[in-house]
């Protein structure tokens, strides 16, 4: 395909495809105030509350030792998924609620896996926090924490200050520690915000869990209660202090990363790229396109939530460089785009356009459209005329009208596209002078015809 010798003129437009507008960094296809923690990957605010009553306090040492064993927590997984993808790599945002002092309680219960402190100690917050659900109230503190620090997604964790067992809730919203729990304690409870099953005790190979439902492929139990030969005992999800991560917890928290492209599954997809309409009139083209992004179905929600975004739509015309498609943003803009592309004044002849739709893990989606540019200017005696007077002519100084493919050149071609349009436009009743006539004829030999083959090849 020739590279277009005529300057191309675009017009851009673009509003946005969306249901009702979300606040930024909110997931495609979640919940605002229940997906708050569908998998491992993107931003996160880590909301942590330290909780005491009158017989149980913390001390500073105590609240400074447990803010730094979060954060070394967090940057564990930080570190985790240092080898993806950068758009899918996790970040965090800690929340310290209240500067990290303590909120007094009533009660802040026992060391078993009761949480009817939550409310409570909500309420003390904010009054909106006041539904009778202690995980909705939860989301709810997620979902604003979220939304204040632009992440993706939240979590909270509450800390009581004497010792226990530390427990999570599947893909949040929330965990609870203890003052006796290390560094290792929170790494492992994190995985269980992000959909990762343990893998000691009673736990068996074909329990599923997380976005993709993933199974927990090293579980100290097969089915059938037999114990797993092939599991082994350096898993973070099954043995205390230990930190690898297994393959069924990859799947699980979202890691998995099958074709070793970075990019992990649950993200490896290719934008949608739509052809609404496109039209062409003479030398102009003009199309409308949609482009949004494509989710991985998760069968644990039932819904398609992705972080995903598009980041970039671009065109091509033949041979010309990759140009940008700027587009009109809105709240929910990162998501899908309606567009619509222009291209006006385009040479004589075949035109190959290609459009270019990129997400955020440099997944693309090319559309390629085959398209014919027919003449725009009306073929006269006058044009006529001066095909026949300059012919032969090279690299004209100023625009001649019968230069029709614009290549500064009065030749062959410019003669082939009067003889293929002259009739259609002349009235039948118009005077043609003779040798007008003849090189009509003479453009419609064969003789003629084969030369210019010739010439060309």
């Amino acid at each position: 395909m020739k590279q277009s010798k005529i300057a191309v003129h675009t017009i851009i437009l673009s509003t946005i495809l969306t249901t009702p507008a979300l606040a930024d960094q909110i997931p495609y296809g979640a919940t605002p105030s229940y997906h708050t923690s569908a998998y491992g990957l993107g931003s996160y605010t880590a909301n942590i509350i330290f909780i005491q009553d009158a017989s149980n306090t913390w001390s500073q040492n105590d609240i400074n030792s447990h803010k730094s064993r979060i954060q070394n927590a967090l940057n564990f997984w930080q570190d985790k998924s240092s080898n993806l993808h950068t758009s899918a790599q996790l970040s965090f945002t800690t929340n310290f609620i209240n500067d990290a002092n303590p909120l007094t309680l009533s009660s802040v219960g026992s060391n078993d896996r009761s949480y009817t402190f939550v409310n409570e100690a909500l309420i003390q917050l904010d009054p909106q926090y006041n539904s009778a659900n202690a995980i909705t109230n939860t989301r709810r503190l997620n979902e604003n924490a979220r939304e204040e620090n632009q992440t993706n997604w939240a979590f909270t964790i509450f800390v009581k200050p004497f010792t226990g067992a530390a427990w999570a809730l599947f893909n949040g919203p929330f965990t609870i520690a203890y003052n006796d729990d290390p560094t290792w304690t929170y790494q492992h409870e994190i995985a269980h915000i992000f959909g990762a099953e343990d893998e000691y005790g009673y736990a068996k190979t074909n329990t599923t869990n997380g976005y993709l439902n993933y199974p927990t492929t090293n579980a100290a139990l097969l089915p059938n209660g037999s114990p797993n030969p092939n599991s082994t005992s350096n898993s973070l999800m099954k043995t205390h202090g230990r930190t690898q991560l297994n393959i069924g917890t990859l799947g699980q928290i979202g890691f998995l990363d099958s074709d070793q492209d970075t990019i992990p599954d649950i993200l490896d997809t290719k934008p949608i790229l739509n052809i609404i309409s496109q039209t062409i009139d003479q030398n102009n083209f003009s199309i409308n396109f949609t482009s949004e992004v494509n989710p991985i179905h998760s069968p644990k929600f039932d819904r398609q939530i992705t972080i995903n975004t598009i980041t970039s739509a671009q065109y091509k015309l033949d041979e010309n460089n990759w140009q940008d498609i700027t587009s009109s943003t809105s709240t929910n803009a990162d998501y899908a785009f309606d567009n619509y592309l222009s291209l006006t004044d385009l040479s004589l002849g075949n035109h190959q356009l290609q459009i270019k739709i990129t997400n955020s893990v440099d997944n693309e989606t090319i559309h390629t459209i085959d398209f014919e540019s027919l003449l725009s200017q009306i073929i006269n005696q006058e044009t006529l005329e001066l095909a026949i007077q300059n012919f032969g002519e090279q690299n004209l100084q100023t625009h001649n009208p019968a230069d029709l493919n614009n290549d500064n050149t009065i030749d062959l071609q410019d003669l082939f596209l009067i003889r293929n349009n002259f009739n259609q436009i002349i009235p039948p009743a118009a005077s043609i002078p003779s040798p007008s006539t003849a090189l009509i004829l003479l453009a419609a030999s064969p003789a003629l015809t084969t030369r210019r083959h010739n010439k060309q090849a």
